[in-house]
């Protein structure tokens, strides 16, 4: 099937979407998820060695939260870096928590205990069933894919760019962008060359990112904390760099543009009268912009989530 090459234009402007009646995104809890689905807390996850995390069914029942209990959901997309573990230096963990709101600080700066904020985070490696999989895990995999077009809707999204990787050839980055996209949400783009610009103070002299006066977004912050640990366990020196900034940004917008060019493709699909649950449609598509994924029997699947996005709105 021969596509139209034209240029599908900005993506705020694209036509056949509409804002469905959805809960306050990053509130929980949402119809479009279940409690099935498990989420990291956050305060659990701020407390371990980012390094090295195990995979989701080797944690301890206490990691996880499910949407019912939590107050703030984030999802974090990024790109996996092995093809057995998406990033074993925990850079990406790292570089996503400052950017989780959440009541998780130490319980001198917290105050009374009960009033304390549920915050859970999504991200695939801790919280879908990893290879190699059971037959129970291989199916409670399937039942949970069957809910990650939902995620995309209803969380915060904290996309991690660094300008060595390759985001935008990603088909589950893809895929991620244009849920948040498609539903009206920008997300967050992070990167370490952002932080060194946005927080010097706490970067380069250690001051405490616990409170508002080093221009903290809102409310606590101890994400950034984990954050310069983690640059200090590993060593590592960061230099403030705009051009650098600029570098991780431009993997963001070629990441907007992958997503947008493949909903353009959906759309001219649409217009044609074809049906979007046709596999041959979906893999045509995935190759016309050069999608890929880790595993070649999840590029179908990653289709799949964008089609049932897309007809979600239509």
């Amino acid at each position: 099937m021969k596509l139209s090459s034209q240029n599908p234009g900005p993506v705020q402007h694209w036509p056949w979407c509409r804002q469905k009646t959805l809960n306050r995104r990053g509130k929980c809890p949402c119809n479009d998820v279940t409690d099935e689905m498990p989420f990291i807390r956050a305060d659990w996850l701020i407390e371990c060695d980012l390094r090295q995390l195990p995979r989701m069914q080797d944690l301890p029942l206490e990691a996880f939260l499910s949407p019912g209990q939590m107050d703030y959901c984030y999802f974090i997309s990024h790109r996996w870096l092995q093809r057995q573990h998406p990033d074993v230096t925990g850079r990406q963990l790292a570089v996503a928590l400052p950017s989780v709101w959440c009541d998780s600080a130490p319980r001198q700066f917290m105050g009374d205990q009960e009033h304390r904020k549920q915050t859970g985070v999504w991200y695939d490696y801790l919280c879908m069933p990893q290879h190699p999989r059971t037959e129970v895990e291989h199916h409670q995999f399937q039942a949970l894919l069957k809910q990650h077009s939902g995620l995309t809707l209803i969380t915060i999204p904290i996309l991690v760019v660094d300008r060595d990787v390759d985001y935008a050839s990603r088909a589950w980055c893809v895929a991620e962008i244009l849920g948040t996209h498609i539903s009206g949400f920008s997300g967050k783009s992070v990167s370490l060359a952002m932080y060194a610009l946005k927080y010097p103070e706490v970067l380069y002299h250690g001051k405490s990112a616990w409170h508002s006066d080093l221009d903290i977004d809102d409310g606590f912050r101890p994400g950034l904390h984990k954050l310069q640990s983690w640059l200090e366990q590993n060593g590592i020196s960061v230099q403030a760099s705009s051009d650098q900034t600029k570098q991780d940004w431009q993997k963001h917008k070629d990441c907007m543009h992958a997503a947008n060019q493949v909903y353009f493709d959906f759309c001219i699909a649409k217009q044609k009268g074809l049906s979007l649950t046709d596999d041959d449609l979906l893999l045509t598509i995935a190759r016309r912009n050069g999608l890929q994924c880790t595993y070649e029997d999840d590029l179908l699947t990653c289709m799949r989530i964008m089609a049932h996005i897309l007809r979600s709105f239509d």
